[in-house]
């Protein structure tokens, strides 16, 4: 922070004192030139030292102790602390009036060597003092102009250095947001192939689990359905050759066209009757047919009958009555 710097208030001419001190050596404006008096000898350098600092902080107040401090420091003569009594306006009037009065210590001194001598000394404190005040003016404009400009170098070190924190910060921020939005990309990515590389190994295994059930199913309804087919075939088998065939039920029955469903032994009598009359009657299967692929137990069978010629009675058998050779027509004997 910068210095303040206590001025000494300006200075103003001295009233004449009401003392006996008529005969004191003044410059022309009425200023009283303390070294000028016989009586400051028999002052000591402590008392004048605690009268101005008495004064000044009674009239200034407790804050320019600092000030007068640095003022005092280096100050070892009379001479130096009469000059800070007069640069802070300070009179020694009261305390050299306790020596008593002027006259009492220049015996013979006229008023007329008084007075020159004053207005002597007067003008050279007076140059003297002019000098200092502008020499301390300068001194403390130098001062202020230092102070000012160091401050000014301060805060905008300081500003730079705010704005290159700043802007180092955004930076690494701005990184830190790309490397975790890369991050989350490479990883959702990452993610969505596995997921996917899963679905498909899923569904390839599912398909090939249907593919494998499907084929699966199709072979045993196929067999299934070579099963009923060779069952087929035995049934036909057995109507040209006689007998019953193997792996027919106990309740199985057989429903030949023109008649009601029918034990196989009773068909088969009937065949064996039928046979009479045609000896060459021969039943040939031309194809074996699922009625609907939801039903694997119902068939269409297909069959082709070669009668060949009569040459016999037709015997009565069930729904079918006697048929005699004679009684046919010859295209039925041929």
């Amino acid at each position: 922070m910068s210095e303040v710097l206590a001025t000494p208030p300006p200075s103003t001419p001295h009233k004449a004192p009401q003392s006996p001190e008529v005969d004191r050596r003044v410059d022309a404006n009425g200023k009283i030139d303390y070294l000028q008096d016989p009586r400051l000898k028999n002052l000591t350098f402590g008392a004048i030292k605690k009268h101005v600092e008495s004064c000044v902080t009674a009239r200034d107040g407790s804050g320019v102790k600092e000030v007068l401090k640095k003022e005092f420091f280096g100050c070892n003569t009379k001479f130096a602390i009469v000059s800070v009594a007069d640069k802070f306006n300070v009179e020694l009037d009261s305390l050299l009036d306790e020596l008593g009065p002027i006259k009492a210590h220049t015996p013979g001194f006229k008023k007329g060597d008084a007075e020159r001598v004053a207005a002597k000394v007067a003008a050279e404190q007076a140059e003297k003092d002019a000098k200092a005040a502008a020499e301390t003016a300068k001194v403390a404009k130098m001062a202020l102009e230092e102070e000012a400009h160091k401050q000014r170098l301060a805060e905008q070190a300081e500003a730079d250095r705010a704005k290159f924190k700043a802007e180092q910060a955004a930076a690494m921020e701005a990184e830190r947001a790309k490397f975790m939005q890369r991050q989350a990309e490479e990883k959702a990515a990452a993610e969505e192939a596995e997921r996917q590389r899963i679905a498909k190994e899923k569904a390839e295994e599912e398909a090939r689990i249907e593919a494998e059930r499907i084929a699966k199913e199709k072979a045993e309804r196929e067999a299934r359905f070579d099963e009923k087919k060779a069952i087929v075939h035995g049934l036909v088998d057995a109507m040209n050759a006689g007998g019953t065939p193997e792996g027919l039920a106990d309740d199985f029955e057989f429903n030949p066209p023109g008649a009601p469903p029918m034990p196989w032994a009773v068909f088969s009598d009937m065949l064996t009757g039928a046979r009479l009359a045609f000896p060459n009657w021969k039943c040939r299967c031309v194809g074996v047919e699922l009625v609907n692929e939801e039903d694997e137990f119902t068939l269409t069978v297909l069959t082709q009958q070669s009668l060949g010629a009569m040459k016999g009675d037709f015997p009565a058998m069930g729904p079918f009555p006697f048929v005699a050779l004679d009684s046919v027509p010859e295209v039925c004997k041929v």
